[in-house]
């Protein structure tokens, strides 16, 4: 037996099949007629029938299509899978003339195949009958009476820049003007003023609290303010209020029918299990196994009102008389949850196999399920790796932070496109964003909500790509809003809880269906080991995913720092970066944290270019989950942070770098040092006109030492310089100093050097001893060709 063990995953093929060969024996005694109705005969093995509902179910079994799905005789697929059905008849008649069937392991195999499928088989029989419209409806309904249901207010808005501006419009509105026509002509607020200052429906929690209490007791019709907010002096008129709408039975029904599958499945197994005599003969020293990522946890919770997508169903609904009286639902949450660990641990792959598949097919069965992922079509335009990508760190989980990443659908060729995080409750965050005088709406969304909440309690976030949804006005913002809820609404949190992110084309306003319909199943998908996947599902132009990790040690304790960024173009100082989203698990407070984030963004993010543009949606966002165990800090300058911060420094480093790596057509990576200068400042500044120069990131580009061109840019930057004193040194060599081509200058040298993919210029300006440095790439062809098809 020892030599047949290099062939056991052949073996267990060819025993696999045997089950499969055999009722086919049977059948061909019957008279060659179909096992099946419309059943028809597709191939003979050494005089036996191959069915085509043999090559379907194969198909099923290896999950390329569902139970109940068609499958023609004449695509592809099953042509493939013929040929596969084939090779396992085969073999298994090679092992049965080998009398392989006889050996104990095989008949052991046999054995445990046998059991999955009369187990599958069971399940599907169960949730079949179980599982029904009367059951769904009346856990639909049970649901609607326990929902907790927000007030939403629609408003229009007029906001000016002074006290006395205000009380202008108030008297000229007491006289009868029209408060759509003095929003359009006299209000600040771009985001609503064309639209007569309507703010549409809205929850006072995602408004700044001046609203909120200047909203508090108004009426219909009522005229409230002027008061003071972040953004002047406003008045506002009340148009409507009313509860948030209810989830409607065909959003919730994809969750009540997971529900009520995985329900059945474990009332079965307790029923089973109380009637059997089990004796685990081994007991574990470590916890017991988690339940298929995509069981729910517990029993539902009231359903949402707002029909948003799916709900997360984690709370115990009351009995209904659409479901059997039962002793698990009256147990406890935590209860039924360790019950549901015990009891899918033995038929994980049954589960997964044939309930899931099952609950999925029978809430399409009943009405139409939300609409489906877009279909795969054919991949976009392959864009070559850039030569100067570094491979991604390997990444181990952060305690307090899972992850997952689903399709939404916003481009047209099949790929990950949405990205969730999830924090543990008392999280902290921090972030630093755009200057762009036209910030994106999720731009806007978190700057105002980190404000609002000092950054405490931050649960969830939840990135795009493919939608930048800025420049897209107050439809925008609702869009936003509306994601903000959904995912809040899953995670029970507030919808300020919630940071947002969006990165794509500008001016396209987001389809937050797309996102809010897909939140159900990539929820399910959440894991604390999943970096690589969540880097590359907000890539847009990026050619490699990024990530940077470093552990520290804060008074004696071990906390790590991991995060991943995103972009190639449109990169530029006086920004965070395209996006960055970095955690630990060290406990650190807001603002703490904040003073860390705007610290070490000088020295990275900021100090980074690749075509002097600034994105509208720049997002850097710093996260502590407090799960390491380490001691709460509460000042950026506290000793114990010393190894902290230099590692934070170099992970926020690392990922700044790896955005100019991949600048888009890139083929150098540049360090531009400024020595000599007066401050800090214009020592920044003259490096950062030399690195946006196109004549000096051309010159790179053609492998020329022009310092001529660094000469020029420096000049241009109106800092002041000693120009007899200006030196320029390419690496090692020098090219001019003190004013004049360096008697040192060596052409071959010099060529020699630029040929490197890792370039460094120095540049001393002669005035003083501050100092400063900016990475830059070069500017290609390539580039071009990147932004001519940006959109197209």
């Amino acid at each position: 037996m020892a030599a047949a063990r290099p062939f056991a995953p052949t073996l267990m093929a060819a025993l696999a099949a045997l089950a499969l060969t055999l009722a086919a024996c049977g059948r061909e005694g019957a008279g060659e007629q179909a096992p099946e109705r419309g059943d028809q005969a597709v191939a003979r093995v050494d005089g036996k029938t191959v069915w085509s509902s043999d090559v379907k179910r194969e198909a099923i079994a290896q999950g390329k299509i569902g139970e109940g799905e068609p499958l023609d005789v004449s695509s592809p697929l099953f042509q493939q899978v013929l040929e596969e059905v084939v090779d396992q008849k085969l073999l298994a008649s090679e092992a049965l003339k080998r009398k392989l069937d006889k050996d104990p392991v095989a008949q052991r195999r046999l054995a445990a195949a046998r059991d999955r499928i009369l187990g599958d088989m069971l399940v599907e029989t169960v949730v079949t009958d179980a599982v029904n419209e009367n059951a769904i409806r009346g856990l639909y309904q049970e649901q609607l009476k326990l929902a907790k249901r927000s007030e939403e207010i629609r408003a229009r808005q007029i906001l000016v820049p002074t006290q006395a501006d205000a009380e202008q419009i108030r008297k000229l509105l007491a006289t009868g003007a029209s408060f759509e026509a003095l929003a359009m002509e006299r209000s600040t607020d771009a985001a609503s003023r064309f639209n007569g200052g309507d703010l549409g429906y809205f929850t006072t929690d995602v408004m700044p609290p001046a609203y909120d209490a200047a909203l508090k007791d108004a009426k219909p019709g009522q005229i409230v303010g002027p008061f003071l907010t972040e953004g002047g002096h406003a008045l506002l008129k009340v148009e409507d209020r009313r509860l948030e709408q209810p989830i409607t039975l065909e959003a919730a029904r994809p969750q009540i029918v997971r529900f009520l599958t995985y329900d059945q499945i474990r009332d079965l197994l307790e029923k089973l299990r109380g009637k059997a005599k089990v004796e685990m003969l081994v007991k574990s020293d470590g916890p017991p196994p988690a339940p298929p990522a995509d069981a729910p946890k517990a029993a539902p919770a009231p359903v949402p009102p707002q029909a948003q997508g799916g709900h997360v169903m984690t709370k115990k609904p009351a009995k209904t008389a659409a479901s059997r009286t039962r002793k698990a639902a009256a147990k406890p949450a935590e209860v039924v949850s360790q019950t549901l660990e015990r009891a899918f641990d033995p038929l994980t792959s049954a589960l997964k196999r044939a309930a899931l598949k099952r609950a999925d097919k029978q809430a399409a069965q009943f009405a139409a399920p939300p609409p489906p992922a877009p279909a795969p079509s054919a991949p976009g335009k392959a864009m070559p790796v850039s030569p100067l990508a570094v491979p991604f760190p390997k990444m181990p989980p952060i305690g307090g932070v899972e992850m997952a990443t689903g399709r939404a659908g916003f481009y047209k060729y099949d790929r990950e496109d949405l990205l969730l995080f999830h924090f543990p409750e008392g999280a902290s965050c921090a972030g630093v964003f755009t200057r762009s005088t036209v910030g994106s709406a999720p731009v806007d969304w978190c700057r105002r909500h980190l404000e609002a909440t000092k950054g405490e309690g931050v649960r969830a976030l939840v990135v795009n790509a493919g939608c930048a949804n800025a420049f897209t006005g107050r439809p925008g913002a609702d869009a936003v809003r509306r994601v903000a809820s959904a995912v809040g609404k899953r995670f029970d949190c507030r919808q300020r809880d919630v940071m947002t992110a969006s990165t794509g084309v500008i001016g396209v306003l987001l389809d937050d269906g797309k996102i809010t319909h897909r939140l159900p199943e990539v929820e399910h998908r959440l894991t604390p080991d999943g970096w690589a996947g969540a880097a590359r599902a907000i890539m847009t132009t990026d050619t490699f995913p990024k990530g940077a990790y470093a552990e520290a040690v804060i008074d004696g304790t071990k906390v790590r720092i991991g995060g991943i960024c995103k972009g190639s173009g449109m990169i530029a100082p006086d920004m965070a970066t395209m996006l960055a989203f970095v955690v630990t698990d060290a406990a650190i407070t807001p603002a703490a944290l904040q003073a860390l984030v705007n610290l070490y963004t000088r020295s990275t993010f900021n100090a980074i270019t690749v075509d002097g543009d600034t994105s509208t949606n720049d997002t850097l966002l710093l996260f502590a989950t407090g799960a390491s165990g380490a001691p709460k800090i509460s000042r950026a300058g506290d000793r114990r942070l010393a190894d902290f911060r230099d590692k934070l420094e170099g992970v926020l480093m690392d990922l700044a770098h790896q955005l100019v790596r991949d600048g888009e057509g890139a083929t150098k990576f540049i360090k531009v040092t400024v020595t000599g200068a007066e401050t800090a400042a214009s020592a920044r500044k003259i490096a950062r006109t030399i690195c946006d120069s196109p004549l000096v990131k051309t010159a790179f580009a053609g492998e020329d030492a022009n310092w001529g061109r660094i000469v020029m840019a420096v000049g241009k930057a109106e800092e002041p310089i000693d120009r007899d004193s200006l030196s320029v040194k390419f690496g090692p060599y020098w090219a001019a100093q003190d004013g004049l081509i360096s008697p040192a200058y060596d052409e071959g040298k010099m060529s020699a050097y630029m040929k490197r993919q890792d370039l460094e210029v120095t540049v001393d300006v002669g005035m003083g001893r501050a100092t400063a440095s900016v990475w830059t790439c070069d500017l290609t062809k390539r580039y071009v060709e990147i932004n001519g098809d940006y959109r197209s």
